[in-house]
């Protein structure tokens, strides 16, 4: 039996819009008479749950600089198991959307890609994590990693103070990995204006996304 719900993930680098049209979407729901809670779940990553947020906290924050990449990308699963299981499972059972800001595949680009570690092994303890339970959909906001850390501003976390040459590998981990799963991703390109991108997202909630979401949730 196929999934009454629908699970859309919003990834990018950091800077590149996607927290901003995750929230644009929010909005359209709303518009159209959807509601949240009811009708569709919002969720960031890392975060989502008490747990959650206080992994979220610890991994963010700038004076963990000491923090080891193991416990880093560890620390990340900890946390997307705990939303995985509490949110987004019973979330796409019951037959909602489920909106995410970041999933598994930020640990895939951030960590495995980005601080060169194994994918084979990240892949599987991630897997592991999210009891195997992967999107229905991904939409990856792509851009010029010195482009969006310009768009970040000045209060930087962790991540994001890491050198441009770190962030040009987790550019380049996303493209790959959606370029391996090509059926799972939809790119958009980031550097035209927010309202340029959002009607591109809102021309693939329309035709493609919603469409799925009402035919399998009877909606």
């Amino acid at each position: 039996m196929g999934r009454k719900g629908y699970y859309l993930v919003f990834e990018g680098p950091d800077g590149s819009g996607k927290t901003t049209q995750s929230k644009n979407t929010l909005e359209y729901l709303k518009e159209l008479g959807l509601k949240e809670k009811e009708d569709f779940i919002y969720l960031r990553e890392p975060g989502g749950t008490k747990i959650g947020e206080q992994v979220r906290m610890a991994l963010l924050d700038p004076e963990n600089a000491d923090m080891d990449v193991r416990t880093e990308s560890l620390l990340y699963n900890a946390s997307r198991s705990q939303s995985t299981k509490q949110i987004v499972m019973p979330a796409v059972d019951a037959g909602k959307l489920v909106v995410a800001d970041r999933s598994y595949i930020s640990t895939i680009a951030y960590q495995a890609v980005g601080l060169g570690m194994p994918i084979d092994q990240v892949e599987q303890t991630i897997m592991f994590a999210i009891y195997n339970f992967t999107p229905d959909s991904v939409y990856l906001f792509d851009l010029l990693p010195e482009v969006g850390l310009q768009r970040t501003g000045k209060d930087k976390d962790r991540i994001e103070q890491r050198d441009t040459v770190y962030h040009h590998r987790v550019r380049n981990g996303y493209l790959l990995y959606a370029r391996a799963n090509k059926d799972m991703f939809r790119i958009f390109d980031s550097t035209p204006s927010i309202e340029e991108v959002w009607e591109q997202v809102k021309l693939d909630l329309d035709n493609r996304i919603l469409e799925e979401w009402f035919e399998r949730s009877g909606r």
